[in-house]
């Protein structure tokens, strides 16, 4: 009776986890040289602690904690304070390059953190405007209406449907049947030669306003085209894109002082690399 009792107990899956857990924790303290700190160690959890956990339930919820509920939550937060300063201890950090990417995380929050608290001047400001003026040129755009003439076409067929077109047919009304729009409004680069092949915003911007035009050649063939609108590139005046401006400013001045920083730690290293051109591939 006793043999069969401890045959299932040596089977039992709750036993094998015990016992890997005891053979890890043995383990993790036969590698680590430094002698184990017996003592007890403090743990104080804060009433903003608290108060921090109280508002996070709150913001998921939208309603305050229990009493009952808070107590768990603060159990819970002892438990996986205690779990983490274990952990720590043992040095299951090292090598983890999850960890690793959350810590540098952190340290670049950190980092970039003291920018936000920046109140630029106007000068300031104005200065970096000046200076960066292509980061605020709006696009070009041009805005059209078409005619599909199919992949090849003669003279007379070019010169008839631009005769009906001026003499007021709808661009739907001549030419070979398509799927591509009769008719874009002022669009940049991008949209056009998305819809019409690359280079066809090229074109359409050197002829002439109001006029039917061409034949264009675009990815699916030719076109008459009369542009009905189109803007060059300009630089907005300061005060109507102020906001962009900072915005612009913050992350330029995040990154500049974050490499300055990071240079600044990096002057308290000795660091020693190798040469990657003599290490194996």
């Amino acid at each position: 009776m006793a043999d069969r009792s401890i045959k299932r107990l040596v089977t039992e899956p709750f036993v094998h986890f015990l016992l890997i857990g005891v053979a890890l924790f043995g383990l993790y303290g036969w590698l680590n040289d430094a002698p184990q700190d017996t003592s007890v160690r403090s743990l104080v959890i804060t009433e903003g602690d608290v108060a921090q956990l109280a508002s996070n339930f709150r913001q998921v919820w939208q309603r305050p904690p229990t009493r009952e509920e808070l107590q768990r939550l603060v159990d819970k937060y002892v438990q996986e304070e205690i779990l983490v300063r274990e952990a720590l201890a043992m040095g299951l950090d090292t090598g983890d390059a999850v960890i690793r990417q959350r810590l540098r995380q952190k340290m670049e929050f950190i980092l970039d953190g003291a920018v936000a608290s920046l109140v630029p001047s106007d000068q300031a400001l104005r200065e970096y405007y000046r200076a960066n003026a292509e980061l605020f040129t709006t696009r070009p755009n041009v805005g059209f209406q078409q005619v599909f003439l199919g992949k090849t076409v003669d003279e007379a067929t070019v010169a008839s449907t631009r005769q009906a077109l001026e003499a007021g047919a709808a661009p739907g009304e001549v030419g070979q049947a398509t799927l591509l729009a009769p008719e874009m409004r002022p669009s940049v680069s991008t949209t056009v030669d998305s819809n019409f092949g690359v280079g066809f915003f090229d074109q359409l911007v050197t002829l002439p306003p109001d006029i039917w035009a061409g034949p264009v050649q675009s990815a699916f063939g030719l076109h008459l085209v009369k542009v009905t609108g189109k803007t060059t590139g300009t630089v907005p005046g300061f005060e109507a894109i102020r906001e962009q401006v900072e915005d612009a400013w913050r992350r330029d001045t995040a990154e500049r002082l974050s490499k300055e920083q990071l240079l600044a730690m990096k002057s308290d290293y000795d660091i020693s690399v190798p040469d990657v051109d003599g290490v194996s591939q």
